[in-house]
Formats: structure tokens, sequence, C-alpha cells
């Protein structure tokens, strides 16, 4: 069976009850069992597949801190040229890692 990347959305504290103890989130009378369940897969069935050989994800606005742009003159038209310096794109903090059908061996 293959595995499935997945990008879920959820109350951010069901995240925190969930990561801090579910079984008390269940039992203790916070949620039933079934809503919890329910709830969880809402969220699958509504979560965002990762294309298959991703690279690393990073966050775009982040990148766009760092852009500059010249402006480049061909003798026909001029053209507004916008870049990242790579290193800004090498150092870029991975917010998920590359999916292992997409690494390259170095």
């Amino acid at each position: 069976m293959t595995d499935i990347e997945l990008v879920v959305r959820i109350d951010e504290k069901l995240y925190k009850d969930i990561y801090s103890d579910a079984e008390i989130m269940i039992y203790g009378g916070m949620r039933s069992g079934k809503m919890l369940l329910v709830t969880l897969l809402k969220a699958i069935r509504n979560g965002t597949p990762l294309p298959k050989g991703h690279g690393d994800l990073i966050d775009r606005n982040e990148l766009l801190k760092h852009y500059d742009s010249t402006t480049y003159h061909n003798g026909i038209e001029e053209r507004k040229i916008h870049f990242v310096q790579i290193g800004y794109v090498n150092d870029a903090p991975t917010i998920i890692k590359a999916d292992k059908e997409s690494e390259v061996s170095k």
C-alpha cells in the first residue's frame, strides 16, 4: 500500500489537546470519542494531498522579503526582472521535507 502525504487543517485547541494527551481528551469528557473521530475524518477528507516527488516545501513569503529587481533593456523594450539570490533559497527553512522519490543523490 502506498503512503500519501496530506496537509490537514484542524482547530488549534483540538491540536493542542491531542498533542498533550489524547486519552484524557477522549475519556475525560472534553469531547466524545465519536465526535473526535468525526472531526478528524472530516479534516482528512478536506485535506490537501501533496504531489508525489515534491521537493522541500518552503514559505514563499519568506523568500519575497529578500527579492531584488533590476531593469533590463534589450534595445527594443525595457523589462523589470525580479529575483531572489540563491543563498536565500538554499537557506530558507523547510516546512515539509522532500518526498523521498524526489531526493537527488549529491
